[in-house]
């Protein structure tokens, strides 16, 4: 599998808010959701009990508060009864990045 790009995150992008400003090749656009699912499903097996996750991206800066392990968890409350989340986790990973995962649950 090749490794994630920027023209990733670009055609990502455009896909979720269906607005194709660039001529992407669909094969362009199967390798992006195909990258972008092997990702998620690696989180999600990593981390068993981190389900919503709809997003992600590399950051230089996280917020919010530790989790151990390096990691940073940024969250709220949503909804009429606050009984749902929505929030950004930061994992670390090389160069002193971090992976932002946004998710809702």
């Amino acid at each position: 599998m090749e490794s994630w790009t920027k023209k990733d995150f670009d055609v990502l992008n455009e896909i979720e808010y269906f607005s194709f400003q660039e001529t992407y090749t669909q094969k362009q656009i199967d390798l992006t959701v195909k990258k972008f699912n092997k990702i998620i499903e690696y989180i999600l097996k990593v981390y068993e009990d981190f389900e919503g996750a709809y997003n992600f991206y590399i950051i230089d800066e996280f917020d919010g508060e530790y989790q151990g392990n390096g990691e940073y968890c940024s969250q709220s409350t949503v909804g009429y009864s606050e009984d749902s989340y929505r929030g950004t986790y930061y994992f670390p990973i090389r160069n002193k990045k971090y992976l932002a995962v946004e998710y809702e649950c």
